[in-house]
This record gives C-alpha cells, sequence and structure tokens, in this order.
C-alpha cells in the first residue's frame, strides 16, 4: 500500500500495480488487506489519503 501511496497518477498506479503482481504479497487478514488496498487505490490521488503508523505509545493508550 506504501508503493500506491507513491503513485502521482493514474498512469503510474497502473504501472506498479501491473509491475507488483509477480511478487507474493503477505496479507494479515486478506479482507482488510483487500479492503485497505481498494480504499488506497481510490482515494489517495483525490484525497491525499495517508497510511500512518501508530508508534508503540499510541498503541498502549488505544489498549487502555
Amino acid at each position: 500500500m506504501k508503493l500506491y501511496q507513491g503513485m502521482g497518477n493514474k498512469n503510474e498506479l497502473e504501472q506498479m500495480k501491473s509491475r507488483i503482481r509477480y511478487y507474493d504479497v503477505i496479507e494479515i487478514d486478506s479482507a482488510i488487506s483487500k479492503l485497505a488496498v481498494r480504499f488506497v487505490e481510490q482515494f489517495n490521488l483525490s484525497h491525499g489519503l495517508v497510511i500512518k503508523r501508530r508508534s508503540k505509545l499510541e498503541r498502549l493508550f488505544s489498549l487502555l
């Protein structure tokens, strides 16, 4: 998904998708991964969708 975010337009996105199909993709949860990829594809260019990595501290507080 991070690769998808780096694409500047639909042409670049399609080229990247065709290149990465030859690699194995590890999905932690298949349904969630597919939905997340779909959202990035649909909304990254038009809305500047950003995937933020949560810090250990943020994860700790979310458990409380």
